[in-house]
């Protein structure tokens, strides 16, 4: 925190609250700037929970899980027309790959394929199939850029062109390289037999299957959850915020995989739902895939304004109740050192937070103590324009109006100051109806007040003009 001592001339004139000048953020201890960076991850996650249960997103993860139960079979039916054309066009390929199909399992032989109509050439739904995979793959995305425009608020519309486009071409594009994952793996497994008669190759090989068996497709996820987060919301996020929960992202599928192999079994869904079962244990599967995954993506956008959600906080806890969720808010937001060093000063009795005349733009919200808005030094009249109170703003028509201050203002009794810098006004403004409430309840006050002492000054002056001349 910042004492602001009482000061005189151009030396008061220079003393300013520069917020990019804050000496309390310069040349922070270790320890201090970890505490800030955990303070910051509870802000975050804790905002992120709650933005979540708000704004349903379960839903929108329920809405996604249905559309892609959709898209199995016609995924399922291209698949096959795939290996029909491949394979019956290539028939030499077919017993090589066999071979290799059967070293992961015994029951995917020929046999299998046979029956369910791959390898038969009468098969003729690939056109069709191609179009219901587009279809589904249409509904799933539009899915999640719904979800998106909840999660990341923007008064700009979507091209409808580029969001249909996008649309039909996204979720194939996934699978396409997933599938070539998938695929590369495949053929470096295929290259075993060939690499035992080059030892000196075989540590090489190793390193190679592990990572193209487990690095490979986590660095895939990866990007593709960067590009989702960093360039499908209307208001893009910053790109470390994206990469930030991109990976955390990440990491909570493969520990939600960990979990599905180790506490969830496919046996018990087929013997409880029978045929069904694959297909409940494919639908629980993606609905917590999309759960985690909007998740995170609600932590990207708080992480970009967490600042103006702490400040909300704050704001909105000075009429608090002090129940349990206040008391928790308190201890994040009220509390918090990383908040405090750069917004909140004190202010001693008889200080100065602004002169007529300066040209800062800062925003003051009051906390604690008066604050006297008085006319400029040079001006006969010296009574208060206006008392500011605990809870309300001042300061801001310097700002709105872009002109210097028109007015002094001093602290009556020892004070505590929220300074708001204009970025993070705005983004007050746009998310916090509460504050912008306050706003006009304070400009309404301080009109009040100066109403009431023109109309006094205009009684004093006319009663002294009746007054006989002696």
């Amino acid at each position: 925190m910042l004492s602001v001592t009482h000061r005189s001339g151009r030396d008061e004139r220079a003393h300013r609250y520069d917020l990019d000048r804050n000496p309390v953020n310069d040349h922070h201890p270790l320890s201090t700037k970890l505490e800030g960076g955990l303070n910051w991850f509870l802000q975050a996650g804790y905002s992120t929970a709650f933005l979540f249960l708000k704004n349903q997103l379960s839903s929108h993860a329920s809405g996604v899980a249905y559309y892609f139960l959709l898209a199995v079979g016609p995924l399922v039916l291209v698949v096959i027309s795939i290996l029909n054309t491949s394979l019956v066009n290539y028939p030499e390929l077919t017993k090589d790959l066999f071979a290799l199909l059967e070293k992961f399992s015994e029951q995917l032989n020929e046999e299998f394929f046979r029956s369910i109509g791959v390898l038969e050439t009468q098969v003729a739904l690939s056109g069709l199939s191609l179009l219901g995979l587009l279809w589904t793959s249409r509904l799933i995305v539009s899915a999640v850029q719904s979800a998106f425009g909840v999660i990341f608020p923007s008064p700009r519309a979507r091209n409808p062109l580029w969001s249909n486009l996008l649309s039909l071409v996204l979720l194939p594009v996934i699978l396409t390289l997933l599938g070539l994952s998938a695929a590369s793996n495949v053929a470096i497994r295929f290259l075993r037999d060939e690499v035992e008669h080059y030892p000196w190759l075989e540590n090489f090989y190793d390193l190679l299957l592990s990572l193209s068996g487990s690095m490979a497709p986590l660095l895939l996820i990866f990007s593709l959850i960067f590009l989702c987060y960093r360039f499908l919301p209307l208001e893009r996020p910053r790109t470390w915020h994206a990469a930030l929960g991109a990976g955390l992202c990440t990491l909570a599928i493969l520990g939600l995989k960990i979990a599905f192999i180790h506490f969830v079994s496919l046996a018990t869904y087929n013997y409880v739902y029978g045929s069904l079962g694959a297909v409940l244990f494919l639908l629980l599967w993606v609905y917590l895939l999309f759960l985690v995954f909007y998740l995170c993506a609600q932590f990207v956008e708080v992480a970009g304004r967490i600042d103006a959600i702490a400040l909300d906080r704050i704001i909105a806890l000075q009429d608090g109740a002090g129940g349990v969720g206040e008391r928790l808010e308190h201890w994040l937001f009220g509390r918090s050192r990383r908040i405090v060093s750069r917004y909140v000063r004190r202010i001693p009795a008889g200080g100065w937070v602004y002169r007529a005349g300066d040209a800062g733009p800062e925003i003051f919200y009051l906390q604690r103590g008066v604050v006297d808005i008085i006319p400029p030094s040079d001006s006969v009249e010296t009574a208060p324009i206006a008392t500011i109170l605990p809870g309300q703003f001042f300061g801001e028509m310097a700002y709105l109006s872009n002109e210097p201050r028109l007015a002094d203002a001093r602290a009556r009794e020892e004070t505590e100051l929220l300074i708001i810098p204009p970025s993070m006004f705005e983004a007050l403004l746009a998310q916090s109806p509460d504050a912008s409430r306050r706003i006009i309840e304070s400009m309404s006050r301080r009109l009040r007040q100066c109403t009431n002492l023109l109309a006094r000054a205009a009684r004093n002056t006319g009663t002294a003009g009746s007054e006989p001349t002696r």
